[in-house]
């Protein structure tokens, strides 16, 4: 069996064995893991999945609790390709059932559920106001 020749596969068919992904959803990749690593340390060795789940939903709400649900908490789980599509009746239908009524059933699954949705610059705003109480 004879090999190609270096020249082809350097020109013809290497730059099509691999893309580069964009910098800055490589970014997110990282700080996601990295966000998520340090969650894991504080609530689960101080706190537990309910009282993370509960902490995301107040701050995915914009601070209320059962009271309400704000606009931004519906755009948040609008990230979500099969919520996107729906009605809003339904996402916030969603909501109540999941997130209000029932919110420590499947605590754990929420909770990667809500962080998977924020973007990095959310889940830094997460980490600053929720543990460190810090207001930007």
């Amino acid at each position: 069996m004879r090999k190609l020749p270096e020249e082809i596969i350097v020109n013809h068919i290497a730059p099509f064995m691999y893309c580069p992904q964009n910098i800055v959803l490589l970014d997110d990749i990282r700080s996601f893991y990295k966000d998520k690593r340090f969650l894991e340390n504080l609530y689960y060795t101080e706190f537990n999945d309910t009282i993370l789940v509960y902490d995301l939903v107040r701050f995915c709400n914009c601070g209320l609790t059962s009271n309400g649900i704000n606009p931004s908490f519906e755009r948040i789980l609008r990230r979500n390709l099969i919520l996107s599509k729906k009605p809003s009746a339904y996402v916030v239908s969603y909501i109540l059932s999941s997130f209000v009524t029932s919110v420590t059933h499947n605590a754990l699954a929420k909770t990667k559920f809500l962080w998977t949705l924020l973007s990095p610059g959310e889940r830094t705003n997460f980490i600053n106001r929720v543990l460190f109480n810090l207001d930007r």
